[in-house]
């Protein structure tokens, strides 16, 4: 039993190895809604299916429920028009949110927020922008308590005082605030995101910051790490503006086209925390690999010490030569798939 621990030990630190960091969070704004219309079931099981989180937008409906539409009103993606404020449930959900996307989705309906949470898988998470404010928080709360998967739910919304609020009443709940980037009247350039939004995210306990992708710097982005915060950025469909995001380490990016934009080649690299030829990207993976051989090699030497393992014996020979083959073989793996793999093809259209 004991010479069993000392190998569970040494393959323990193989597992440990063979993980990696810094790889980017691809998200689905509003669902897959280049390929499915936006915020309904179809687009968010769409998004899944392309291995993304999902964003979608809520609001509270008169008799107090919350679905997932982004406008205030079903005009423009609904073929009638229904204030969704002033609207019963019952009503809405009559409303054909499909349609004016395509015939092939006609019917698809207005769904609840608690009917799309039913349906994150393991491993993944939603990100629920309120659209409304702070009164929608006590039924938030509930619908995501009733459906017992608080730790998969993420919430932003671009007023402070509601997204502040919703990190004071769920304060295990990781909450962002949207921010967009504003232009130059005269040059009607983007103006880059001032470091002062971190110290305002900081002054509420946020979690940190989800904007608009043109205001991300290097400054930026440096401001924020440093802070001990976390970047995300709305809403990226250009593969090479997500390679210069990847590269300044956020740590999401909301994009329409989660499947296409993860497998173009001049960015997959990036996404999978690989980016262009950046040491910073690299060390972390030797780093790891490095842990992982000591550890290794203190469960090797634990077991001659302890005499629990004897190299003069054949078997115990044969089982370290299989544990140091299969420490080397997922170091190749590893690299393989961290730096090849993504270049082999251009994959599909999401």
């Amino acid at each position: 039993m004991r010479k069993c621990g000392i190998y569970g030990w040494i393959c323990l630190a193989m597992v440990l190895a063979s993980g990696r960091a810094g790889a980017v969070d691809i998200i689905a704004h509003r669902g897959a809604s280049y390929l499915a219309p936006e915020n309904t079931l179809a687009s968010v099981m769409l998004g899944w299916d392309k291995d993304a989180d999902v964003e979608i937008d809520v609001y509270l409906t008169k008799d107090n429920r919350i679905v997932v539409i982004h406008d205030k009103s079903t005009k423009r993606t609904g073929d009638k028009d229904l204030k969704v404020s002033e609207t019963n449930l019952a009503e809405l959900r009559k409303v054909d949110v499909g349609r004016f996307k395509s015939e092939e989705f006609a019917g698809e309906k207005i769904p609840l927020l608690d009917e799309v949470i039913a349906t994150i898988p393991a491993g993944r998470k939603l990100y629920v922008e309120i659209k409304c404010g702070p009164e929608i928080l006590p039924f938030l709360e509930k619908v995501i308590d009733d459906r017992g998967k608080r730790s998969q739910i993420v919430i932003i919304a671009f007023d402070f005082d509601t997204i502040a609020a919703a990190k004071k009443r769920m304060p295990d709940i990781g909450a962002y605030w949207l921010k967009g980037t504003d232009k130059d009247k005269a040059t009607n350039e983007y103006i880059p995101h001032g470091t002062g939004l971190v110290e305002k995210v900081r002054s509420r306990g946020l979690d940190g910051l989800d904007v608009h992708y043109a205001g991300v710097t290097k400054e930026f982005s440096d401001a924020v790490k440093s802070a001990g915060l976390k970047l995300y950025v709305w809403t990226v469909d250009d593969p090479a503006e997500a390679v210069r995001l990847a590269d300044l380490k956020v740590d999401g990016i909301t994009t329409n086209r989660p499947e296409w934009l993860r497998e173009r080649p001049e960015m997959a690299l990036a996404l999978r925390g690989g980016g262009t030829v950046d040491m910073s990207r690299v060390w972390p993976i030797v780093c790891q690999f490095g842990i992982g051989l000591i550890l290794c090699l203190v469960g090797v030497w634990c077991g001659l010490r302890g005499g629990y393992l004897d190299l003069k014996l054949r078997e115990d020979r044969r089982l370290l030569v299989i544990l140091v083959a299969g420490y080397l073989f997922m170091l190749v793996v590893v690299c393989v798939f961290t730096f090849l793999a993504p270049n082999w093809g251009n994959g599909g259209a999401s």
